[in-house]
């Protein structure tokens, strides 16, 4: 199967899915916050990915410029104090993809992910009242994929302390 063949028929296959596509749902709850009265908020929701997203996966850039349901679905997550690693994860079945932005919506992270594994980031010390959007793609479009829903959460725990100083080794003896 030639490419020109094989693109073709992921946008077929995408444009008869946004076809018959119900109403779609937003992330459910659509926004929270993390602090260390509430360590970690979880939610869920459906993005069944574009055709687009597969050309994302092999250029490496950004998902899309505007998330919008049923493609793409989004989440807003608030930073409740200073001091603490922040960790956001999403999964599905398949392959997530995870960008998020600062209340600006400049990126400040994205992964294509991997194909069964979650989708994470990590900060350390990020401010108190910083806002992310957690936007989020699946992989439903994919031939024999059927399940546009994923499973995130956020998780605020105390930060790692640091690592030791690293222990010079002694040179080797020269015969």
């Amino acid at each position: 199967m030639t490419a020109p063949t094989r693109v073709a028929g992921l946008l077929g296959a995408a444009l008869t899915t946004l076809a018959f596509a119900g109403p779609a749902q937003a992330a459910e709850p659509e926004k929270g916050e993390v602090s260390s009265t509430t360590p970690t908020i979880e939610w869920t929701g459906e993005a069944m990915g574009t055709a687009v997203q597969y050309a994302h996966y092999f250029a490496g850039s950004q998902l899309v410029d505007d998330c919008a349901a049923p493609l793409c679905d989004s989440f807003t997550l608030t930073v409740g104090e200073d001091g603490k690693r922040l960790v956001i994860s999403a999964e599905d079945n398949g392959y997530t993809e995870m960008q998020i932005r600062d209340a600006a919506g400049n990126e400040v992270f994205y992964s294509t992910g991997e194909d069964a594994a979650a989708t994470v980031f990590s900060k350390s010390n990020p401010k108190k009242g910083t806002v992310y959007t957690v936007e989020v793609l699946t992989d439903a479009l994919a031939p024999e994929v059927d399940d546009a829903s994923y499973f995130a959460s956020a998780t605020f725990t105390p930060n790692p302390p640091p690592a030791p100083p690293a222990e010079e080794e002694e040179p080797a003896e020269q015969p």
